[in-house]
């Protein structure tokens, strides 16, 4: 698995314990003959001469047909809510190597010039690391700034409806603007956040949370729509865009009651974006937004049950809200909220003290393998570099 590059300070008998400790996928095996996440090496029996059946591979060690992009085994980092403190963050966890990076949003605090800038910087010092790119959708807090200024008059509303608006300030990294990409062999589809989305239901016309600037920009969305030939009534969500046949669904926000649980009840989710993951069943969904709902839940296929849950611990030990696992027939096999800030007013609600804002949840690392004919996934958290310090000196004596 292609994860960590041991430096001066590591020992591959220090990267073996790693691995032990839980950076192998849960679902499956290693297939045989896989070399660190790069392209395998096959051998392709020609079963042409056994009644003139098609060619099939001896792919990923099993009889079947090549993996789309030629790797039986891809590994993604997800992060997500890392509000500015991207730095802190790589500073505190591991930044494994992996063939792709995928972030849900959030990338700032209040989405200044200032701040984007910074985090694209700081994309350009690790996208090394990534062999096949690095992906991100935004989050409602990277378009306060340009909010605003619509509000005053010093940026019109069609400046956030370009589809380059972002991408021009994050040229280090492909902001999926409601887009599909084929990247190693995965279909990800990035179901961006609209500007004009409110924050406890985003898209749902039941709750819009409408003020001058959202209901300005939605405004001329609608008439771009009109005038392209789009049917009345024209939606207040971009949903109906995710295609089918994705298998890595990429939002800021949550779909209605899967990891939106708060102080206030369920918040952060849309009840359109869940029907729509019913309709289209990604086989893998990664988001943020809620962060006292950090979690995860997966699985091998849809005939075994979740595992996993909530994460968030405003206390050691403490989970905040556990929540119960999707129904069995829910469509997608991994379901990951990985907002890795901290919620400041639910930690003061458990301990009585008001925290600074900090990144106390790790990347996950999630491993694809290609078996069967399809993708299954599994996912870990990547350890704090204390933990990983720590670890290395005692496999090493």
């Amino acid at each position: 698995m292609y994860l960590l590059r041991p430096t001066s300070g590591w020992s591959w008998l220090a990267l073996g314990g790693l691995l032990l400790l839980g950076f192998g996928a849960l679902c499956l095996r290693r297939p045989g003959r896989q070399v660190s996440g790069r392209v395998p090496t096959w051998t392709k029996l020609d079963l042409e001469a056994a009644g003139g059946r098609s060619v099939v591979g001896f792919h990923c060690n099993e009889t079947q047909a090549a993996p789309p992009g030629g790797q039986c085994e891809v590994t993604i980092l997800h992060i997500s809510d890392t509000h500015g403190q991207h730095r802190e963050m790589s500073q505190n966890f591991m930044m494994p190597f992996a063939d792709i990076l995928l972030h849900t949003g959030d990338i700032t605090n209040w989405g200044t010039s200032h701040e984007i800038q910074d985090f694209n910087a700081w994309l350009g010092e690790h996208k090394h690391k990534y062999k096949h790119g690095l992906y991100l959708v935004t989050g409602n807090h990277d378009w306060m700034s340009a909010l605003k200024k619509v509000a005053s008059n010093q940026l019109a509303p069609e400046a956030l409806l370009d589809s380059k608006f972002m991408q021009n300030q994050v040229p280090n990294a492909r902001v999926l603007n409601h887009t599909l990409v084929e990247v190693a062999g995965l279909r990800i589809f990035g179901s961006d956040w609209c500007p004009w989305y409110g924050y406890a239901a985003p898209g749902d016309y039941w709750k819009m949370e409408w003020n001058t600037a959202r209901s300005v920009v939605y405004d001329r969305w609608k008439h771009q729509v009109l005038e392209t030939g789009g049917k009345v009534p024209v939606p207040t969500h971009r949903y109906e865009e995710i295609p089918e046949g994705v298998d890595i669904l990429m939002t800021h926000m949550a779909p209605w009651d899967v990891f939106d649980h708060t102080l206030q009840g369920n918040w952060g989710g849309s009840k359109t974006l869940l029907q729509k993951i019913q309709a289209v069943k990604p086989k893998a969904h990664l988001f943020g937004h809620i962060h006292e709902s950090r979690g995860g839940w997966q699985r091998c296929n849809s005939t075994e049950a979740f595992h996993g849950g909530s994460e968030y611990a405003p206390i050691p030990g403490k989970i905040f809200d556990p929540q119960l696992a999707p129904a069995q027939e829910y469509p997608s096999d991994l379901i990951l909220n990985n907002a890795q800030m901290n919620n400041l007013w639910v930690d003061h609600r458990y301990t009585g003290e008001w925290h600074p804002p900090a990144i106390t949840g790790p990347g996950k690392l999630i491993t694809a393998r290609w078996t069967k004919g399809r993708w299954q996934f599994s996912a870990q958290a990547v350890p704090s570099k204390d933990k990983a310090a720590a670890l290395s000196v005692v496999v090493a004596k």
